[in-house]
């Protein structure tokens, strides 16, 4: 075992382990920085790929031990050669040799043996560098006393929630139009990853999963090598008004960069301790800026934006929304669950109108279970959460059948307790109780014992608290005791005061109690009666259809009309697009939003309402759908009309059936194609994408990409690119699938192949590789473009190149791309041609590389290159001998160069001439006059052959390659001569040249 394996690599697993490379001595750290850029120079020539390795070493070495991963089987072929190259540097420094040789290696197989450690040496430096070990093992290895905490340890509940559905969130902004444009959806745990100091408020409606997903996610970021800390925030009182004495006081044994706090049920503090827990939220927030934080709420009692009542509001939280599930989500959670037939059950939910609730994971799962056991489903969405309340009693019943009796007896009384409990809960807008609280609220002991075999109360996260198991329990069982009640004990308790507005805390205990009375009861109709006359927004939640078609006009325009005379955003804390929008899908409520958003003489924010709101309604069975899609087509010609409100209306005809035919998405798409605005281009590429044209018109997301590397300028277009715009493009890309389209795609990469290494691109390119592959079976003319991309490629882009020849090996054609690499041989190419040729050779060619040899097609040089780049070393080794064979040519591979010594003489010559102005001038003078006019792209091509040459040779002094590569891409259009370069040089280029080396050479320092 080399001195490598027996102390530096278990040195270095350790530290990437345990993230701790900010504790290296300067020392050591300096020593293992200078070996790895060293093996960095040795391994490759590309300065960027240097670059940004190098910043990854700076930034923390944990991250380069983990990207090399240091063992060697599981590495690519690069990845072990620059490993390799890594090692012999640790092992040359001098003063590291001396105190490896001084160490008994036996005794330091593992770091945590550094005890036991025997210097047969006094060496200065080797004792200084013990030393330096030996602390570093202090904080490595965890003191005796503290023992070490595993990273779920402050997740209460050690079991993953059963039914868990993977789900988004969209940034909250004061402008509807602003989140809807400018956010994509990500998971929380992409966010938390993405946001360095995330300040969070997770916002929902009831039951649609909040404390589901922040159980989750605290799962997922355990795994991630995250703390998260999961808090229960129904427990807090303003009697204890310090947030700390809630979390697990071994918090502070974790660095804060690591830590993510969860508070769950920001909604259900009990009303009279808001106010200060926001203010403790906050003042624990600002304490600890480095630790992220989440807070969740009902979206009805928390104010999104700053212009409400003072307070209400997180201060520095951003509100994000937990969006809906989709008909994909609800499709794949009912076949991996269930046995029946989902399409028998989605049309069952359809033909009930119960398409809604699929959106909110609680009834998703309620009606599933429901339809499993039934074989049918109830319309009415109280009585579903009542049949599961039956179920669950009946449950209870069965399981405790022969040990308590007493539970099948008192069901009717244990359901009436259970009543009382939920009402007292709602009126003190609580969420848990303490089992004191439980026994004074059930009365004796004995109703408390009946209580805690009913799955319906359960035992709260928080030690010593009791809480029903779903809030839509505790607000069904609080509805059904409020239909006891007369209207004005009602109005009392909802409104506080028994006029006004329905308080937040009571509006889903109201709604459930209209779903639970029949339209012919009195109270039903004095319920109504008073809502539509004092709060009319109370009843967007009940179930439209039993109100009759004139009453939900009424409603629907007196909303509207309120916020169109305060001109104001109408989705607030009360209210939501999606709710109003529901409730008014007939036909009276539909020519009315069409009208105002048609009508030019209302403000703008006028319009912008009804507009959300109409992207939203459904069209399915309007008999003026197609009316209404030539007026707003009508709007989108309009070149008056805002770019932001044609993107909108756009919106509406991508989101709703207006019977949109083939010639209106070609008419639209000719009438939008040239402008560049941001907004528009955005709902255009989703529009394409959601009516399946986006292959059809692929050049315009290509051309999309372009104008946000603002390569092409359009004076229709601000300086600001939107998120939604690159994740449309990368969308449609990544469902390219035709043979014609993806043709297209490649041309467009052999044009803009400097654009490769984005980000972006870099999503979607090997997709567009695979689909290449499946595509060329019945579209042969992809080999032709996959051939021109391959050798458009720097040898340099090792990733790329064997992506591109996946598909030649794929598509059994190496064959033919070996024959045309040899007959189209071009010494502009050979370099590049020679890698391809190495990545691609199998034994069953050794004899065509050959006969083209012979056959003069390839020159010694050629046939040295060949060898030198095939990685397997027994291939290589059999092809030396066939070539010695059958040509007689023997190649030998000389010493490999110094290449850290070499590129330290190429940057000293580059400092050097920096102090001689007159050589400086010259040099640059004979460079520009051997290409003159020089201009971007003849550099490039002089670039790109040297960058395939592989060689990292110069053609010429690399500060006089830095002034004319300044020049040239500050202005791309300059043709630069002798004459003109000379005019550039002035004493502050060559002063700023000198600081740029001596900030980043160390040794010049």
């Amino acid at each position: 075992m080399g001195i490598f394996e027996t102390l530096v690599l278990p040195i270095l697993l350790s530290v990437a382990a345990n993230k701790i490379s900010n504790f290296f001595a300067p020392n050591i750290q300096k020593k293992i920085r200078k070996a790895y850029e060293a093996a960095l120079n040795k391994w490759s020539v590309n300065k960027d790929v240097i670059r940004s390795r190098s910043y990854l070493l700076s930034s923390d070495f944990g991250k380069v031990a983990n990207d090399l991963k240091l063992i060697p089987q599981d590495l690519n072929r690069e990845d072990q050669q620059l490993l390799e190259y890594f090692k012999t540097e640790l092992a040359s420094d001098a003063d590291l040799l001396t105190l490896l040789n001084s160490i008994q290696q036996e005794e330091v197989l593992r770091v945590t043996q550094l005890d036991h450690i025997t210097l047969n040496s006094t060496h200065e430096n080797t004792t200084i560098a013990i030393k330096e070990l030996q602390e570093i093992k202090k904080r490595i290895i965890p003191k005796e006393k503290s023992k070490y905490l595993p990273f779920n340890y402050f997740i209460k509940n050690k079991k993953q929630p059963h039914y868990y559905i993977l789900r988004c969130v969209k940034l909250y902004t004061e402008t509807p139009n602003e989140m809807e444009q400018t956010t994509i959806g990500n998971t929380i745990v992409e966010v938390i990853e993405q946001t360095d100091s995330l300040r969070m408020v997770l916002l929902g409606g009831a039951g649609l999963g909040k404390t589901t997903e922040l159980q989750q996610v605290a799962w997922e970021i355990s795994k991630r090598k995250k703390f998260p800390i999961f808090l229960s925030l129904n427990n807090y009182t303003s009697r204890e008004t310090n947030i700390e004495k809630y979390i697990n006081p071994r918090w502070n044994e974790i660095p804060p960069q690591q830590l993510v706090i969860l508070m769950d049920g920001f909604d259900e503090i009990e009303p009279g301790s808001t106010m200060q827990a926001v203010r403790d939220i906050q003042s624990f927030a600002e304490q600890n800026p480095s630790i992220k934080i989440i807070v969740s709420s009902r979206t009805n009692f928390y104010n999104k934006t700053s212009g409400e009542e003072e307070g209400s509001t997180l201060r520095d939280f951003s509100p994000y929304l937990l969006e809906s599930l989709t008909q994909e989500d609800y499709k794949k959670y009912i076949t991996e669950n269930f046995t029946f037939d989902y399409d028998c059950f989605y049309k069952e939910v359809t033909q009930n109108r119960l398409l809604p609730l699929l959106e909110n994971p609680f009834f998703l799962i309620a009606l599933a279970e429901i339809y499993a056991e039934e074989g049918k489903l109830d319309k009415n969405k109280s009585l579903i959460i009542g049949q599961l309340i039956e179920k669950r009693l009946n449950n209870d019943i069965a399981h405790y059948k022969d040990a308590v009796k007493d539970i099948a007896d008192n069901k009717d009384h244990i359901f009436k307790t259970l009543k009382e409990i939920a009402t007292c809960m709602v009126v003190a807008g609580l969420r848990s109780i303490t089992g004191k609280e439980l026994l004074f609220l059930a009365r004796n002991q004995n109703n408390v014992n009946l209580i805690k075999r009913a799955t319906l109360f359960i035992k709260s996260n928080q030690r010593g608290y009791w809480q029903f198991e779903h809030s839509y329990f505790q607000e069904y069982l609080a509805a059904q005791y409020f239909a006891d009640l007369s209207i004005d004990e009602i109005k009392k308790m909802m409104t506080g005061s028994g006029s006004g507005h329905v308080m937040p805390t009571w509006q889903n205990t109201l709604t459930l109690l209209l779903s639970l009375l029949k339209s012919t009861d009195s109270l039903f109709s004095d319920l109504i009666d008073w809502l539509v006359n004092t709060d009319p927004v109370a009843l967007l939640g009940i179930e439209p259809e039993r109100l009759s078609e004139d009453l939900r006009e009424q409603i629907f325009r007196d909303i509207f009309n309120y916020y169109k005379g305060k001109l104001i955003w109408l989705d607030n804390t009360r209210i939501n697009y999606e709710d109003y929008a529901s409730f008014g899908s007939i036909p009276a409520c539909i020519d009315f939003i069409v009208d105002e958003v048609l009508n030019s003489a209302n403000e703008l924010i006028v319009r912008m309402n009804a507009v959300y709101v109409m992207q939203r309604m459904d069209f399915s069975n309007y008999v003026n759908a197609r009316k209404v899609l030539e007026q707003l087509i009508s709007i989108v010609e309009d070149q008056d009309v805002s770019p932001n409100f044609i993107s909108n209306v756009i919106d509406i005809i991508t989101e709703t059936n207006l019977h949109i035919l083939q010639r209106d998405i070609d008419h639209l798409f000719d009438i939008l194609k040239h402008r560049g605005n941001e907004y528009i281009r955005t709902s255009l590429y989703r529009f394409l994408l959601q009516k399946k044209q986006a292959e059809r018109h692929i050049d315009y997301f290509l051309e999309g990409i372009l104008i946000l590397k603002n390569k092409k300028l359009n004076s229709d277009r601000s300086r600001i690119n939107l998120l939604g715009e690159s994740q449309n493009i990368t969308t449609a890309l990544l469902q390219c699938r035709s043979g014609e389209a993806i043709c297209k795609v490649i041309e467009w990469l052999i044009g803009n192949r400097e654009l490769l290494h984005e980000y972006h691109i870099k999503e979607w390119f090997s997709s567009i590789i695979d689909n290449a592959i499946v595509a060329y079976p019945t579209h042969k003319d992809i080999y032709q473009y996959m051939f021109r991309l391959i050798s458009s490629i720097y040898i340099s882009e090792h990733k790329i190149l064997d992506k591109i020849l996946s598909f030649f090996q794929a598509t059994s054609t190496t064959e033919e791309l070996i024959d045309i690499l040899l007959n189209n041989y071009a010494d502009d190419h050979n370099y590049i041609w020679i890698y391809i040729l190495s990545r691609i050779l199998s034994p069953d060619n050794y004899q065509i590389i050959i006969e083209a040899y012979i056959a003069k097609k390839l020159t010694d040089d050629d046939l040295k290159g060949l060898c030198r780049n095939i990685y397997n070393n027994k291939q290589r080794l059999n092809l030396r001998k066939e070539i010695r064979k059958q040509t007689g040519l023997k190649i030998i591979f000389p010493r490999n160069l110094d290449w850290n010594k070499h590129n330290q003489e190429k940057i000293q010559a580059g400092f050097d001439i920096l102090f001689d102005v007159e050589r400086f001038k010259k040099e640059c003078e004979e460079f520009v006059s051997r290409y003159s006019p020089l201009t971007q792209n003849k550099y490039n091509g002089i670039r790109r052959k040297r960058i395939m040459k592989g060689k990292g040779e110069d053609v010429a002094n690399r500060s006089v390659m830095s002034l004319i590569e300044n020049i040239l891409y500050h202005d791309d259009k300059i043709k630069l001569t002798p004459q003109l370069v000379r005019s550039y040089i002035h004493d502050w280029n060559l002063i700023s040249e000198i600081y740029e080396i001596l900030k980043n050479d160390s040794e010049k320092k």
